[in-house]
């Protein structure tokens, strides 16, 4: 499990973290806002990218087709700084 809050009351939760092929995002946020969710690999290649619309707060990714190794996960919400976390596909 892994998660964390920013200054601006975003707070993210992504389990299971590492993972094998499938993993959950909770998003909660005081001002409920869209949101795009993309994952890099570590190269920095973009390898997926969700728009969550105002008002969802879980993402579910089931099978992406990432191969074992380390992602990036940045979330950024309307007129806030991104958040970037780290997953570990096993």
């Amino acid at each position: 499990m892994y998660g964390t809050e920013d200054e601006d009351g975003l707070t993210i939760l992504m389990t299971p973290n590492p993972t094998r092929d499938q993993f959950s995002l909770s998003v909660s946020h005081m001002n409920s806002k869209a949101m795009t969710v993309r994952i890099y690999s570590i190269l920095g290649q973009q390898k997926h990218e969700t728009k969550l619309q105002s008002g969802v707060t879980t993402f579910s990714a089931n099978s992406l087709g990432l191969s074992s190794g380390i992602y990036v996960v940045k979330i950024k919400s309307e007129g806030n700084n991104a958040i970037v976390k780290r997953l570990i596909v096993k």
